[in-house]
């Protein structure tokens, strides 16, 4: 079995102020979450002004750090609300 754990949504600060949204934040969270037996972790990366995003350095930071911190796969999101091309999305 395989437990994978999502560590934020789209919701981000305004569901609840303890959801990781930082690189710092999502990668202590993910370590934790690894240590506590999660196989794989689920995000959410988010731009420096907390937006959800798809940019190829936002999610190559948060990525390998979170990847470094774990050793666990890590994916993210790739929800069409969070970039509507498809060509930039994938």
């Amino acid at each position: 079995m395989l437990l994978q754990a999502a560590l934020n949504g789209p919701f981000g600060k305004a569901g609840h102020e303890a959801v990781p949204v930082s690189p710092e934040e999502l990668t202590r969270d993910a370590a934790l979450c690894a240590a506590a037996g999660a196989g794989a972790i689920h995000m959410h990366p988010r731009d420096s002004e907390g937006r959800e995003s798809l940019d190829a350095a936002v999610v190559d930071e948060v990525a390998r750090a979170v990847r470094k911190a774990c050793g666990v796969p890590v994916g993210v999101s790739t929800g069409a609300w969070i970039e509507p091309d498809v060509r930039r999305r994938v």
